[in-house]
C-alpha cells in the first residue's frame, strides 16, 4: 500500500471494505495480524461440548420429523449432506463461530422463528462459506422442509 497518512492510499492499492483488504483472488485478508491466514478463524479444538451434543441432537431430530416427507432420493442426500456435518462437528473441525450459529440457526427453527432462521442462515453463508461447502445443500433442504412443518 502507498505509505504516508491513514487513508492515504495509492491508485493501485486493493479497496478496504469494514477492515478487510479486498485482494485479487477470491478471498480477502484483514489488515491487522490475527494468526491466521485470510481472516479466517482456525477450527478450535475446545469448543463447547454442550453446542455439539445440542447440534447434533437437533439435526436428528429435524432430520427424523422431515425426511419422510420427501422422496427417498432428496432423502438420501439430505442425509449424505448432514451426515458430512454430522462428522466434521464430531472431529472438532468446525469453527466455534459457525458452531454458535448452527447452535443458533436450529434454536429458531425449534421456535418456529422463520425469520430468525432466515437471519441465521444467511449469516452461515456470507460468514462462514469456506466450512459449509460440503453440507449446506443439506442444511438447506432440512431448513425449507421444516419450515413447511410449522
Amino acid at each position: 500500500m502507498a505509505s504516508g497518512k491513514t487513508g492515504n492510499k495509492g491508485w493501485n492499492d486493493p479497496p478496504s471494505i469494514g477492515g478487510m483488504v479486498m485482494t485479487g483472488s477470491t478471498s480477502a485478508t484483514t489488515d491487522e495480524s490475527n494468526n491466521s491466514p485470510n481472516g479466517v478463524a482456525e477450527p478450535n479444538p475446545e469448543t463447547s461440548s454442550d453446542t455439539q451434543l445440542y447440534i447434533l441432537e437437533q439435526l436428528r431430530v429435524w432430520q427424523d420429523r422431515c425426511a419422510p416427507r420427501l422422496s427417498p432420493r432428496h432423502a438420501a442426500d439430505m442425509g449424505k449432506h448432514l451426515d458430512t456435518l454430522r462428522s466434521q462437528l464430531e472431529s472438532n473441525s468446525l469453527s466455534a463461530a459457525l458452531e454458535t450459529c448452527l447452535h443458533k440457526l436450529l434454536s429458531e427453527l425449534a421456535d418456529g422463528d422463520r425469520s430468525g432462521v432466515h437471519d441465521a442462515q444467511s449469516k452461515i453463508i456470507l460468514d462462514h462459506a469456506n466450512e459449509i461447502s460440503p453440507w449446506m445443500l443439506g442444511m438447506k433442504r432440512l431448513v425449507h422442509e421444516a419450515s413447511k412443518l410449522s
